[in-house]
């Protein structure tokens, strides 16, 4: 069960506090001066007329104010054209016109739209200025803010804008590539505690269990994701070792982008761009507390407040906390997690805009297991899927702390320079007991015990800085954007086996507690370098509006790479790669755009060695995209239909051939294409029922110089159909208060294949075998029965939750997917 928001600004210390910053607010004066700024300053507008919500994200984008409503007052309105120079208050005004709507100023730079009195006769007539706290549950539709992609109180599963693939906040139409948008409401019907159970639920996107809780990979289109934060310079979750994505308690909300985006990441990866949108704080006070209880002991609390802090409400902070402690269905597994994030923002001066903050995050495992062997003939042993074949001893812990900064000023006319800065500290450290080797059914012998201790630490210092506006040639209007990032990466770290000699393990009676842990080798050094690796790049669009309805993009990024290996005994560097992008938006109908991109990829291999020593080349291709994108209900609903196909070569492939150490290094890979379908359906189709549809259609092959394996699929854990829906409303007349909702996803059949190596009595490779393992296709979260997959997939089910907010219930139905597949990774394995 779980306990939902609560707005307490009646409660005593948080109405004396909004009392406080009401009071000092307006015996500032602040109003008078904002408004004459707001007449004094002069600047370009060119708005066409359209709906209310579209029309005030250009505004945002033009004016430099951030601008928010109720979230239903501007939907159903249509804005007049605006074209001109002139006062953003004027123009405001005029784009008001016929609306019933007028406008206030509740902070140097932020404007709240609201109904618009009437005189005597009952003619609508814009009021004057005043400046209250904004109401709560706005939702933003400035473009000129970084606030605008926010999507918490707007109670919708659509963004008005995102940042991913541009750098700038723009509408979902306005982006030539897929992208879904987890926003904050779905996470909270869905009752979403990590950005991997996001990610499960996103459209186009498969999530994979690794060796034990929670070392989650994710990919789309057959390929690998790239991640960032809040639109900065990109991180790499899983350099040498994944130590997981942030919990979901710290976010607002998650974009996910299909597609290479190497122009703005660096690295094209095909499957695309995670962006973590992380909570702002609120320009009100706010006070929400979750609780959860679920299956297998699984406790879970939250808080969260924000709200003003000083400097006469230019000052916001924010402040959240999450602690969970759960078992899992296997014995004798358990989690506990610990996260704290805090975050300021200031309004420095009316056109500057300073956030800084922080967070934390602790997880440790207790009985964390590697992987479950097969029988000797490849079969499932049957075995009970709530038994761990892990050791008691055996333990994950992950800690995560960060450091970000993020800078906005307006430059003059439209213009805006962001900085954005991240300092990242990840360690990982595990032991782990378990069985290696598969199984002879019948007298269950064959496994031994295998053992290892691992610590490592990883730093991240992540930089970007963009600068962007718009101006005028030749009667044309075209956006601009240049930036550079920077990435530096450096890894600790070290391994050792714990058994010199491998006792036997009976895997049909298997005890935890009946393995003591064995000593550490005196000789292990915890950490030790690794290596590391930077890049820089700097990269510019121009967006030309050719016309009202037609947009060319062009844009291009040139990078340097460095990599090097065990404290630069190893480097590789690759300096002066030119990465080309290219597209074409055209407008068909107030509600439908038509688009089409394309992007090549590049993905250096510095870490990837042959068996010779010798790094693998960059992984090189490209990516096209044409589709169509729609939003109807002022926003409220948005769709998109495309058609993709990926070129890439020179992927990383094992060596299993390699005479010196089996299993251990790589060739490069020849072509490989994926091409597909993305459909999307996500926003309100009536009032109070929203609804997000996705299926995606997936093909990956091995297109030439494989041999035999020509034709055969690349990437078979990626389903060849993949649908994903989930829906909540809102029921009618005296049952307002209750919303019911429920989702189901539903995959084709995937498998796994490769080569295991053979290992004998003494733990030495000897060889190698085929193997390859299926899961049935199946729906909901569990496969079907007699599936390989099924011994170790948490059932998840149904979970039902009750929430509260503002004497308003809510029945939740929350469907987990994708569970992990049992197939141990070829060095686990043993034939």
């Amino acid at each position: 069960m779980t306990g939902g928001n609560r707005n307490t600004s009646g409660a005593r210390g948080a109405l004396a506090c909004m009392l406080l910053a009401a009071s000092a607010l307006s015996a500032s004066g602040f109003p008078t001066v904002a408004w004459a700024q707001a007449e004094a300053t002069q600047r370009t507008f060119d708005i066409p007329s359209q709906s209310l919500p579209e029309a005030l994200i250009l505004f945002g984008r033009q004016s430099g104010l951030q601008v928010t409503a109720d979230a239903d007052l501007a939907s159903g309105r249509h804005a007049s054209a605006v074209r001109g120079t002139m006062s953003p208050a004027e123009a405001l005004s005029r784009l008001l016109a016929g609306t019933g709507l007028t406008f206030r100023f509740t902070g140097s730079s932020t404007v709240t739209l609201e109904p618009a009195p009437r005189s005597a006769d009952g003619a609508v007539q814009l009021g004057p200025v005043r400046v209250e706290g904004a109401s709560h549950g706005a939702a933003s539709y400035s473009s000129g803010s970084i606030a605008t992609t926010l999507t918490e109180g707007s109670q919708s599963y659509t963004a008005q804008a995102v940042e991913v693939g541009g750098k700038t906040a723009r509408a979902l139409r306005e982006i030539p590539q897929s992208v879904t948008v987890m926003t904050a409401q779905r996470l909270r019907d869905q009752v979403i505690t990590t950005t991997e159970d996001a990610l499960r639920q996103a459209t186009g996107v498969t999530v994979t269990d690794g060796s034990g809780y929670p070392l989650e990979s994710f990919s789309a289109r057959g390929f690998g994701l790239g991640v960032q934060s809040d639109g900065g310079a990109p991180g790499v979750s899983n350099f040498w070792y994944n130590t997981g994505l942030p919990d979901a308690a710290v976010l607002d909300h998650i974009e996910i982008l299909r597609g290479s985006d190497g122009l703005f990441a660096g690295r094209g990866d095909p499957g695309g761009t995670v962006n973590m949108v992380r909570k702002r704080p609120l320009d009100h006070n706010q006070v929400s507390a979750d609780l959860l209880a679920g299956s297998w002991n699984r406790y879970r609390g939250a808080v969260d407040v924000t709200g003003p802090i000083g400097w006469n409400g230019r000052l916001r902070g924010r402040a959240v906390a999450a602690f969970e402690d759960r078992d899992f269905f296997y014995k004798p597994s358990s989690m506990n997690k610990q996260v704290f994030y805090g975050i300021a923002e200031a309004d420095v001066t009316a056109t500057t805009l300073l956030t800084f903050g922080g967070s934390y995050e602790k997880r440790e495992t207790r009985g964390a297991y590697a992987g479950t062997p097969r029988s000797v003939t490849r079969d499932d042993l049957g075995l009970s899927r709530d038994e761990c074949l892990c050791t008691d001893w055996s333990f994950r812990d992950y800690k995560t702390s960060e450091l970000f900064l993020r800078l906005e000023q307006k430059i003059g006319g439209d213009w805006t320079l962001k900085v954005n800065l991240t300092r990242q500290r990840q360690s990982y450290a595990y032991e782990l007991g378990y069985p290696l080797g598969t199984v002879n059914p019948v007298t269950g012998a064959g496994p031994l015990l295998a053992g290892s201790r691992t610590d490592v630490s990883n730093l991240s210092k992540l930089a970007d800085v963009t600068i962007d506006g718009s101006f005028r040639v030749l009667g044309l209007k075209h956006d601009l954007l240049a930036g550079i990032n920077y990435q530096d990466m450096f890894s600790d770290g070290t391994g050792v086996s714990l058994y010199p000699t491998r006792p036997p393990a009976d895997v049909f009676n298997f005890d935890p507690a009946g393995f003591p842990r064995p000593a550490t080798p005196g000789s292990y050094v915890p950490l030790l370098p690794f290596g590391g690796q930077k890049q820089f790049g700097a990269y510019a669009t121009l967006r030309s509006h050719i016309t009202n309805s037609l947009r060319v993009t062009a844009g291009v990024r040139l990078s340097n790479y460095t990599y090097d290996y065990a404290a630069g005994r190893q480097r590789y560097e690759d300096n002066g790669v030119w990465i080309p992008y290219g597209a074409v938006s055209f407008d068909v109908s107030k509600s439908l755009t038509l688009y089409g991109s394309y992007t090549s990829i590049y993905i250096p291999q510095g870490g990837n060695l042959t068996a010779t020593g010798a790094q693998l080349p960059p992984v090189r291709g490209n990516t096209m995209e044409i589709g169509v994108k729609g939003s109807w209900l002022d926003g409220k609903l948005n769709g998109s239909l495309a058609a993709y196909r990926i070129d890439r070569r020179n992927g990383a492939a094992l060596d299993f051939t390699s005479p010196t150490i089996p299993g251990c290094c790589y060739v490069a890979s020849r072509a490989i294409r994926a091409q597909g379908i993305d459909a999307e359906l996500v926003g309100e189709i009536l009032p109070g029922w929203e609804m997000s549809i996705g299926y995606t259609y997936n093909e990956n092959k091995y297109r030439s110089g494989y041999g035999a394996s020509n034709g055969a699929a690349y990437f078979p854990r990626t389903p060849r159909h993949m649908l994903k829906l989930w829906t909540m409303a809102r029921m009618p007349g005296n049952w307002s208060a209750l919303r019911l909702g429920g989702g189901i996803n539903a995959q084709s059949k995937t498998y796994v294949a490769g080569s295991a190596s053979i290992i004998d009595a003494s733990g030495t490779i000897t060889g190698t075998t085929p193997y390859q393992f299926t899961q049935g296709a199946y729906a909901g979260d569990t496969p079907r029965r007699g599936d390989p997959d099924r011994q170790r997939r948490d059932p998840g089910g149904a979970a039902v939750a009750a929430r509260s907010d503002r004497a308003r219930r809510a029945w939740i139905s929350a469907v987990r997917t994708l569970g992990r597949a049992v197939a141990v990774p070829p060095h686990q394995q043993a034939l």
